[in-house]
């Protein structure tokens, strides 16, 4: 099999890896060098001139078209009642959630380390802050500078949380009022051209508030009301991406149980222009929505908060966010993992898997959803400028990642994705023999583009008549090549010779028929290789003593004539006869001449060929009186 010989330089510019509250980053534009496709089971060669010191790759990342892994994370210090929205955030290498907790009106916080795949290391109630309620809803973030802030929406209040250096710090609260607000729900902070610019939904009556900072988050944000310009009902979560230099933001309606997409253009200030998405019939009273930038491909979980078999979807934007979307189901084998789910913590990769958290509504526990890396490449990982060929196992897309200088202020992180074409899928068969003068045809089957045999020949089929072995590459429509071998031997077909002499009166079966004249007769016999050999049959018919005649060839091939070897007699007191082969080893002894030889020995097949026997017997005429024949039989398969 081969790949396109075409190759190409991969840039993502358009590609960002955006954490709400951060300055967008996008991924690295440095030449990623790559097949677009590639054949399965081919080695593929990827390779890099970013002058970068350290490099690791990944070579099989998980994409959440993929079917996930639930794990059910309980109730992290004993502190969720009712939770409603979670918000993870990034910091350095470390990962923090932050869940709103509406029965005691508490902002929980979750710390996880360095990687999202385990259980949570601490938790910690950080309280209401003299002023949350039941109502409280929506999280976001963002780092200005050298301090984190965290912003909590409870109704009319924004609750701004000022964390210092780090988001283990205890934070100093700001009490922010907004009378246009009432049921908030989720908020999201950005920055774009240096100014932080904030979004809160607001689900009764149902708005799109955009919030302006400026250039720090210290400011009291200026309200726009993005209503005129966007049509929303019940909003509840959304999420914000930026894809080809323009701004998306797709958001969750409620109780109509429809999805709102949001155009900003290439800058978020901008006028927005906004429109209801059509996206299947797989949504259920949606609440958020978690939207990934996966290579070179959109997707999205949408979360259902109504009871169903159907508490994720997945949403995926074939043509990017800008284009149609479809929805497919995430189906659950148990409903014990998700219960009536509300929040997503956003979508995060770490190394080969993908990982979101969702609160349950529900059940006041915490469930994590990972799309893991798969196991079809034949390397996972590498750590190094130029890793060895990789192969795939099986067709599909997969997702190659490559960070270069990871952890230091220049690190980049490219990604890529392959599709994997399916192989050729034929075969030869097995060796084998075919008989000699019988033309053979070799076929690896319909459906490729070219077939190319050992002797030249670009036919689909290849006739065949001489011993050796034969090979034929063929390509099918994605240009994969296969290319199988198979070894064809020769049996040769045999023209035997016996003769055979019968007594006047008695038949011979020959040619189909029981003959009784002398003659030559021929019939053809199959071999133990089902080639067909011809046998000559010279016929003697003479005058015979009435005692004892013994034919000379007998052909023991299952087809009900001849098949034993067997002397006619009459008139015979006793009989004996014994049977040898070419090596004087006995195969054959009986004492009644009613029993037949039938060319077996020990339960097996004798081989063709010639067998001595020796005959003893007395008739009634002469009792007391052994008479004895010997002579050979052709025994012919």
């Amino acid at each position: 099999m081969k790949i396109r010989e075409v190759l190409f330089l991969f840039s993502l510019s358009f590609l960002p890896l955006i954490s709400h509250g951060q300055q967008f980053i996008p991924l690295s534009t440095q030449e990623f060098i790559a097949p677009d496709t590639a054949c399965q089971g081919y080695p593929i060669t990827f390779y890099t001139t970013d002058p970068g010191n350290t490099f690791s790759w990944n070579f099989c990342t998980g994409n959440v078209m993929s079917e996930p892994e639930l794990a059910d994370m309980g109730d992290p210090g004993s502190f969720l009642q009712t939770p409603y929205y979670i918000h993870t955030v990034k910091d350095s290498n470390l990962f923090y959630s932050f869940i709103s907790s509406s029965q005691g009106g508490e902002l929980i916080r979750l710390f996880h380390g360095d990687q999202l795949h385990g259980y949570v290391i601490s938790a910690d109630n950080l309280g209401s802050f003299g002023v949350l309620d039941q109502d409280i809803r929506g999280i976001g973030s963002g780092k200005d500078g050298d301090h984190w802030y965290v912003f909590v929406m409870n109704n009319s209040l924004m609750i701004r949380l000022d964390f210092g250096n780090s988001l283990m710090n205890d934070p100093i609260a700001d009490t922010l009022m907004f009378p246009q607000f009432n049921r908030t729900e989720k908020v999201i902070i950005a920055r774009e051209s240096g100014e932080w610019v904030g979004f809160v939904a607001n689900l009764q009556p149902g708005k799109l508030f955009r919030l302006r900072f400026g250039t720090t988050l210290e400011n009291r944000p200026e309200v726009e009301d993005l209503s005129p310009f966007v049509s929303v009902y019940s909003p509840c979560g959304f999420d914000l991406k930026k894809e080809d230099g323009d701004w998306f933001m797709i958001i969750c309606n409620r109780y109509t149980s429809s999805l709102t997409r949001v155009k900003f253009g290439d800058n978020l200030l901008n006028e927005p222009v906004g429109e209801f998405l059509t996206a299947g019939t797989f949504l259920n009273y949606p609440i958020d929505i978690a939207i990934t930038l996966d290579c070179s491909r959109t997707n999205a979980i949408v979360t259902n908060n109504m009871q169903s078999n159907v508490y994720l979807a997945k949403l995926y934007f074939p043509q990017g966010l800008g284009g149609s979307a479809s929805t497919m189901p995430v189906i659950l084998d148990s409903m014990a993992t998700l219960n009536l789910p509300y929040g997503l913590s956003g979508i995060f990769r770490v190394r080969d898997s993908l990982y979101l958290m969702a609160v349950n509504n529900g059940s006041s526990q915490l469930t994590r959803v990972t799309f893991c890396g798969c196991k079809e490449s034949s390397l996972a990982t590498w750590n190094g400028r130029n890793p060895p060929p990789i192969t795939y196992s099986e067709p599909g897309i997969y997702n190659i990642n490559l960070y270069i200088d990871e952890g230091t202020p220049n690190e980049q992180v490219t990604c890529k994705s392959i599709a994997i074409m399916p192989d050729t899928g034929f075969t030869l068969g097995p060796d084998r023999f075919i008989c000699s003068g019988v033309p053979y045809w070799l076929d690896p089957g319909p459906g490729f583009t070219s077939y190319l045999w050992s002797t030249g020949d670009t036919t689909r089929t290849l006739m065949v008549t001489d011993s050796g072995t034969y090979w034929v590459q063929v390509v099918n429509s994605w240009d994969c090549e296969g290319r199988d071998s198979v070894w064809i031997g020769i049996h040769d077909s045999y023209q035997f010779s016996q003769d055979t002499t019968i007594c006047r009166g008695l038949t011979y079966w020959v040619e189909g028929n029981w003959q009784s004249e002398t003659g030559i007769y021929f019939d053809t016999l199959k071999s133990i290789y089902n080639c067909d050999s011809i046998l000559q049959t010279n016929l003697y018919v003479e005058v015979c003593p009435l005692h004892l005649w013994i034919p000379t060839a007998f052909t023991p091939n299952g087809d009900g004539l001849n098949d034993v070897f067997h002397p006619v007699s009459e008139n015979i007191l006793s009989f004996r006869m014994v049977i040898f082969n070419r090596w004087g080893e006995q195969v054959f002894e009986t004492n009644s001449e009613d029993i037949s030889w039938d060319g077996t020995f020990k339960g097996k097949p004798c081989q063709s060929g010639v067998y001595t026997y020796s005959v003893w017997f007395e008739t009634y005429d002469n009792p007391g009186q052994t008479e004895k024949k010997t002579g050979t039989v052709m025994l012919i398969r």
